[in-house]
C-alpha cells in the first residue's frame, strides 16, 4: 500500500520540484485566487511541456 502511495507521490512531488525551484513559485505574486490560478496553470503547462 505504501510502495503505491509513494510512487504517486513521486510523480506529482516532481512537477511542483520544478514549479517552485525553476520557475521561482515560492509566494504568490497577484492579488485574487483567480489571477494565481492562471498563473499556476500557465506554469504546469509548461513544466509538462
Amino acid at each position: 500500500m505504501e510502495n503505491r502511495k509513494s510512487s504517486i507521490r513521486c510523480k506529482v512531488e516532481h512537477v511542483f520540484r520544478i514549479i517552485k525551484c525553476q520557475f521561482g513559485y515560492r509566494k504568490v505574486a497577484y492579488r485574487g485566487l483567480k489571477k494565481n490560478e492562471n498563473h499556476l496553470h500557465a506554469m504546469f503547462a509548461c513544466a509538462n511541456l
